[in-house]
Parts: C-alpha cells; sequence; structure tokens
C-alpha cells in the first residue's frame, strides 16, 4: 500500500511537470530568444494557483493518465513540404487537417464478411486495414476521392458505427522552431533552473516535493512520451529510457528524428547530474512512442496505435503534446 501511494505522488508529480513546464516552453517560444515574457509567466502562475485549489487524491486505478498539451490560441506555420518515403503521406492533407485517400470505420459488432466487403465496395476501397483492438478498420481509397464524401457513404449505414476521416497531427508549442541538431532540443531556451530561469520550478515549490518523493520513487514511474520519438543517447536521458516504439517506421527504434520529442522528455525527467536543465521528475522511466515524422507531423492512427502500444507496455503516464482542430472519435475511444 505504501509503494502504491509513493507511486500515485510520483506520477502526480509527472503530471504538475506536464502542465506547467509546458506553459513555460510556450511563453519562451514566444517570446523569441533573449526576451522576457512577463505577461505569460503572470498567466501561468495564476492558473498554478487555480490548480492547487482542487483536491487531488492518489488513486487506487492503475489506468494511465493522459495529459495533452493545449495551444488553441497560437497560429502555427506547418510546412508543406514532405520528404518522399518518410512518414504518414500528408501531402495535401496538411490545410484542411484531412490525410488524403484515407479514412476510419468501426463496424458494428456482428457485422458479416459480406456485409464488410459490400460497404467496402460503396467507398471502392483499394484495402483495409485492422488498426488495433479496438476494432477500428482504415480503409485505403483510389486516389483523387472525395474523402468526406466517402465517410458520408459509409456513416448512415445501420451495419457501421461510425466512420471519420483520418485526420492529421501536429507537434504543440514549437511553432517555427528548427534545431539544428537533437540534443540542442533540450537546450534551446537554455532554462537553468540554479539560475533561476527554469521559474516554474520554484513557483510550485517543486523541492519541496522532490523531499517528499525522492528519485528512487519516481523511478518506479514510466512516462509515455507519444511524439517525434527521443534522442536515446542523450546523456540526460539515456539512464532513464525503456522500450518503446516507432510507428512512423514501422519498427522498435523510436529515436528522434526532430527534437520536440527530446524536448518533452527533457522537461520530464532529465536527470539532476549538474548539466542542462533539472527535469521536473528526474528519475523516472521514459518510454518514447514516436507518432509523427521529422516534421513533427502524424495523423489519428499513429497516434491511436501510440496511445494503446503504451498502455499495453506499462505507462503510468502518457504525455501528448500534439494535436489539431479535429476532434476524432476514434482517438477519443483510445483515450
Amino acid at each position: 500500500m505504501r509503494k502504491r501511494l509513493k507511486r500515485s505522488a510520483a506520477t502526480l508529480l509527472v503530471l504538475i511537470m506536464i502542465f506547467t513546464q509546458m506553459l513555460t516552453v510556450f511563453a519562451v517560444s514566444d517570446a523569441g530568444p533573449g526576451s522576457a515574457s512577463d505577461t505569460y509567466e503572470t498567466e501561468i502562475r495564476r492558473s498554478i494557483r487555480e490548480s492547487s485549489h482542487q483536491d487531488m487524491e492518489p488513486g487506487e486505478d492503475s489506468k494511465p493518465t493522459t495529459q495533452r498539451s493545449n495551444s488553441t490560441k497560437r497560429e502555427m506555420t506547418i510546412e508543406n513540404k514532405q520528404a518522399p518515403g518518410q512518414g504518414p503521406d500528408l501531402k495535401n492533407g496538411t490545410e484542411s487537417g484531412i490525410v488524403p485517400n484515407q479514412i476510419i470505420v468501426k463496424y458494428k459488432p456482428g457485422i458479416s464478411s459480406m456485409a464488410k466487403i459490400a460497404l467496402n465496395s460503396k467507398v471502392s476501397a483499394v484495402s483495409e486495414k485492422s488498426v488495433n483492438k479496438l476494432g477500428i478498420t482504415q480503409l485505403e481509397l483510389p486516389k483523387g476521392t472525395d474523402v468526406n464524401s466517402a465517410v458520408d457513404k459509409l456513416k448512415d449505414d445501420p451495419n457501421v458505427e461510425y466512420a471519420e476521416p483520418v485526420y492529421t497531427r501536429k507537434s504543440l508549442g514549437m511553432a517555427n522552431y528548427e534545431s539544428s541538431s537533437v540534443v540542442e532540443s533540450v537546450y534551446c531556451s537554455e532554462p537553468f533552473y540554479t539560475n533561476g530561469l527554469q521559474w516554474g520550478l520554484k513557483a510550485i515549490n517543486l523541492e519541496e516535493m522532490w523531499k517528499t518523493v525522492p528519485e528512487a520513487d519516481r523511478a518506479d514511474v514510466t512516462i509515455a512520451i507519444i511524439d517525434t520519438g527521443v534522442d536515446i543517447g542523450h546523456e540526460e536521458l539515456e539512464d532513464c529510457i525503456v522500450q518503446g516504439y516507432d510507428f512512423v517506421n514501422n519498427d522498435d527504434d523510436a529515436d528522434d528524428d526532430n527534437g520536440h520529442g527530446t524536448l518533452v522528455a527533457g522537461i520530464a525527467a532529465a536527470a539532476h547530474d549538474g548539466k542542462g536543465i533539472a527535469g521536473v521528475a528526474g528519475g523516472a522511466k521514459i518510454m518514447p512512442v514516436k507518432v509523427l515524422d521529422e516534421k513533427g507531423r502524424g495523423n489519428t492512427v499513429t497516434v491511436i496505435n501510440g496511445i494503446l502500444y503504451a498502455v499495453n507496455n506499462g505507462a503510468d503516464t502518457i504525455n501528448l503534446s500534439l494535436g489539431s482542430d479535429r476532434p476524432s472519435r476514434a482517438e477519443e475511444e483510445a483515450v
């Protein structure tokens, strides 16, 4: 029981990390290199005070907690360029938020094979692929197909629970930022705790929490970073990495070719070793799950697979610093 309470406390520490520190990074990146952002700091401190009034009891449920970083007020510039053969094909799908020539359908339980074939023929499906145990099927359509029209043909059928496009997803909080290296991404704003630039940690009196939840207890918590991957050889992270997966290239090497996921992982669990930044939950385990490509782009299928992988492989907390303005029922079911 005592160990479980410590584990819950460590998980709560990680959630506080996600809430406060991603806001800090947004503020620094918006303000620009070398400039101050008193307005952002004031807003974040107010948010911290408001959230601290809520009672947060450590629960007995071992189900992972999913936390999303939200950036709805920020205009984000997205490039349309996509390297050939790398990751999800998002060409022509970026502006609309829809991946071309693909839809997701969930058939109702008990549907016959013949009925499925008939439904797939309605939209001239080229191929089908079962996404996961949620019963979701991804259909590949002929090039140039009007995706929304295809969805309309299926969604009202009595054998279909729902149908929707495959929506694009992108990393949040680092718009217009291109690191010269993956390693640089953890240090992009030089937020060293000792010189006060990581003021968010002091604002929530994190040193007292570090005493309450020492590093040995944090080591029992696994955080799934569902993002662009993580630099598994980074000196601040290499000792806390556990096995992950790459759903962009479909292999077990979830290394980072963008930098965003490494940034998030560093904020979460960078080692307290006198170098770089102080991770909010230094000592916690990091599970890298790559669902976004080298441009920070992915889609609802890669994200769903990433969430389910994290849950099935022992993650206690899931971090999703990604999104778009297009809600997905399939994604909600995965959560």
